[in-house]
């Protein structure tokens, strides 16, 4: 009888490992789209999960946005804006999701996310500009810096026989640093191995 009750016992115990194992702590990723971006989430047990992004945006996209900050720009006061060009871009992300079934009763996990966190964007930026209305162009550099708190809303689907997730998610930044209530749209879709 104490044969079949330890064995019973070890049974569930490891069929309870097992299934815990199932449950990844973490996933490294690729996000393309705005920006394009390496990710590391940690998963919790409770449905949340924190993210970290560090990636880059292309240097064609929000060239209304920098064209706009020139006349912010206190030593570009009173000059006549003639071209921009965008030289790199740098974006940091952290975040704070909470993951909900979406589907249930299907092969893997599928489930829609939302959250909150912040977002930091660099920009290195060269600008032509007249410093008279007729008079000659004149080219400088300047360094962007944009920061707010942001808000997502997301899919992830985790398949059941690989530690392997898709996602697609759009963000909303509200720009405080800066060009305060400046908002900033994003949107991407990713890869993630999780372990």
């Amino acid at each position: 009888m104490n044969r079949k009750v330890i064995l019973v016992f070890s049974l569930v115990l490891f069929l309870a490992i097992a299934a815990e194992a199932q449950q990844y702590k973490n996933g490294i990723g690729v996000r393309l789209g705005d920006p394009t971006s390496i990710t590391y989430k940690m998963y919790g047990k409770d449905g949340t999960a924190l993210e970290f992004a560090l990636g880059s945006t292309s240097a064609g996209w929000w060239g209304g946005y920098y064209r706009n900050s020139f006349g912010l720009f206190s030593r570009y006061k009173d000059f006549f804006y003639v071209g921009h060009t965008v030289n790199s871009t740098v974006v940091l992300q952290g975040r704070f999701l909470k993951h909900k079934d979406l589907v249930t009763g299907i092969e893997g996990k599928f489930d829609w996310y939302y959250g909150f966190g912040g977002a930091m964007r660099l920009a290195n930026i060269d600008y032509t500009y007249r410093e008279t209305q007729n008079g000659p162009i004149v080219r400088s550099n300047v360094n962007n810096i944009s920061i707010g708190p942001e808000a997502i809303l997301g899919l992830e689907y985790l398949f059941q026989d690989a530690p392997v997730s898709v996602f697609a998610e759009a963000s909303l930044m509200m720009e405080i640093i800066a060009r305060p209530l400046t908002p900033w749209s994003f949107g991407a879709i990713g890869v993630r191995y999780n372990f």
